[in-house]
């Protein structure tokens, strides 16, 4: 598990950011990769987000930050963010 830590850029209107919201993000460039996660953190203000996601493959990583991601289910993208920070749970 890792917290991955976004700036939303864009949301679809009926959705609302709140903890315990759950959903899947992957990288755009590898959409095949889609990782289920929950919201952990939601800051409106900043439009800073951070969420719990499943990595069993360890696949997002540092080398990630600033890459664009996508939010939602396969088909249906409800949001677009940009990582700004990854982190192993518990580290």
């Amino acid at each position: 598990m890792k917290h991955l830590v976004f700036g939303f850029t864009s949301l679809l209107p009926e959705v609302h950011l709140r903890p315990g919201l759950r959903t899947s993000v992957w990288a755009d460039d590898a959409p095949e990769y889609c990782m289920p996660c929950e919201f952990q953190h939601v800051d409106e203000v900043s439009a800073h987000i951070t969420v719990l996601a499943l990595d069993p493959t360890d696949r997002v990583s540092e080398r990630h930050v600033l890459a664009p991601f996508s939010f939602g289910h396969p088909g249906r993208v409800v949001g677009r963010g940009q990582l700004l920070a990854c982190q192993r749970e518990g580290e």
